[in-house]
């Protein structure tokens, strides 16, 4: 499934993966968001598998990265939509506490 899902990630990078636009679930994924239901049902339908809920697909995004982070995006066209560098050094501070909480005794 993974490999599959790396697969649509790359479809919506080349724009060709239907998004819906308006504000949807997103995931962060190096250094952009994705529609979470656009790409995981993308790549279920590659693997001629049934489609997802938006929480069912969180589940299956698990299977890919460890570390989730979902936001609502507002999605305009079929594209995933670029962090910045503020956004991402704010995701690196998140990870930054995560790590910190796991080694701290």
């Amino acid at each position: 499934m993974t490999e599959s899902i790396l697969k649509s990630i790359d479809r919506c990078n080349e724009g060709y993966i239907k998004i819906n636009h308006g504000i949807m679930r997103a995931f962060a994924f190096k250094r952009k968001c994705y529609p979470l239901r656009a790409v995981i049902n993308d790549s279920l339908q590659e693997s001629n598998k049934e489609e997802k809920t938006t929480n069912r697909a969180l589940v299956e995004l698990a299977y890919l990265h460890r570390y989730i982070r979902i936001a609502d995006i507002n999605f305009q066209d079929n594209y995933p939509i670029d962090l910045t560098t503020d956004e991402i050094f704010a995701e690196i501070k998140i990870l930054s506490a995560m790590i910190s909480d796991l080694v701290e005794k």
